[in-house]
């Protein structure tokens, strides 16, 4: 059923208001556990005794990527003579660090016209995701974004961006003007080329997470993605704050591996009063996409944006 979720936006006022009235109806909760207070960078896990609950969502989450396992990174980054040569003979560079048998890594042999990845070069010092990803607003969907931090051989980052689509990319390339920091960023096609990705309908990298507190808190389920996967984050808030239920937004870097996997995860802790809708990327436009998955394409009843969001934390 179409959700007025999907629509990215939230009447003031009102969703507090219903978060108020659903601890009403929570009284049977199990008591919230105390949250760490100790500062860290999101995207990095801490160690944490955690409560029954917490170990619960653990426990019932994801089985963790292999990326993310210490034998890995230490083969990552200190590469063999023939983990060098499996790279280039696999087409990448001998620096690359991902997954060379994953195919959606591989270079598509496409013309630009049907490349949805663009190459940043150019990038301030110390340039942050949400650096990044605020300067490209309106040209469409996030698929995929990495930053290469600046080396011996190249003095400044540069960013690998993938949308969903083709026309993404090209509205990007064409802007005249694109600076961080009032820095000129020039951006190119990828020449690591890739097709549009296949994905479902109204899925992004933004997921609005509501539940228990215990859970639903930055510092846990930080934790509890590290435990899982490798991410980046633009930005993560609570964006309600109820007496046992919370809802906090999280804008990952990227859908592919971040937000995708991470959403499935929480799926799984529904027992546990967790829901997950995935919300409009910033970085869309407003007109519809190629694959209709547009702001302005979302088919929904025409009510009222209270019933709406009344209709989706409690009915489902």
């Amino acid at each position: 059923m179409p959700s007025y979720y999907s629509r990215g936006r939230v009447p003031a006022g009102n969703a507090q208001d219903i978060v108020d009235g659903l601890d009403q109806r929570s009284s049977q909760a199990a008591k919230p556990a105390q949250s760490s207070q100790s500062p860290y960078p999101i995207g990095q896990p801490v160690q944490s005794p955690g409560s029954a609950m917490q170990q619960r969502a653990i426990s019932q989450f994801l089985k963790p990527s292999h990326m993310i396992t210490p034998e890995y990174r230490i083969r990552r980054d200190n590469p063999t003579i023939q983990d060098v040569i499996d790279r280039i003979v696999a087409g990448f560079s001998a620096n690359y660090r991902g997954d060379i048998l994953a195919q959606a890594n591989k270079a598509a042999k496409i013309p630009d016209d049907e490349n949805c990845s663009v190459w940043m070069s150019g990038l301030p010092p110390n340039v942050t995701y949400a650096e990044l990803l605020s300067s490209i607003r309106d040209a469409g969907r996030v698929w995929a974004s990495h930053i290469r931090p600046a080396t011996d051989k190249y003095p400044t980052p540069g960013a690998k961006v993938t949308f969903m689509t083709p026309k993404a990319a090209k509205t990007l390339i064409e802007r005249q003007y694109l600076f961080i920091r009032d820095r000129y960023v020039r951006v190119q096609y990828d020449r690591n080329k890739v097709s549009k990705p296949q994905v479902p309908k109204g899925h992004t990298r933004v997921l609005w997470i509501y539940g228990p507190k215990e859970i639903v808190n930055l510092e846990f389920l930080n934790d509890l993605f590290a435990r899982t996967c490798q991410f980046q984050t633009e930005h993560a808030e609570l964006l309600c704050k109820g007496q046992v239920i919370n809802i906090i937004e999280w804008k990952f870097s990227s859908y592919r591996c971040q937000a995708q996997w991470i959403y499935l995860g929480l799926k799984n802790l529904a027992d546990l009063g967790i829901d997950v809708k995935f919300m409009i990327d910033p970085c869309d436009t407003f007109e519809e996409n190629d694959d209709g998955n547009g702001k302005d394409c979302v088919e929904e009843e025409e009510r009222s944006g209270e019933e709406r969001l009344d209709e989706h934390f409690l009915l489902h």
